[in-house]
């Protein structure tokens, strides 16, 4: 086991083509369960439905935003 020694929290679609579920799921096989949490979100792809040229907010993206926002006021 690897021991980062710190919270861990990835956040991850299941629709991500450049970066294969399984890496994400390694990484998280070798974590401190006790410090990291693995979020799925379900037929969501790489960039979590942002578009370039940024114009509004994705749903998927805010909801990762929102995630993300609240692991850190928790664990900082």
């Amino acid at each position: 086991m690897h021991d980062l020694g710190k919270p861990l929290l990835l956040i991850h679609g299941t629709a991500d083509l450049p970066v294969p579920i399984d890496e994400v799921k390694s990484l998280y096989e070798i974590s401190d369960k006790t410090m990291a949490e693995l979020i799925l979100l379900e037929g969501i792809g790489h960039m979590y439905g942002a578009r370039h040229p940024y114009v509004k907010p994705a749903p998927a993206m805010s909801r990762v935003l929102d995630l993300t926002a609240a692991w850190f006021h928790k664990h900082l």
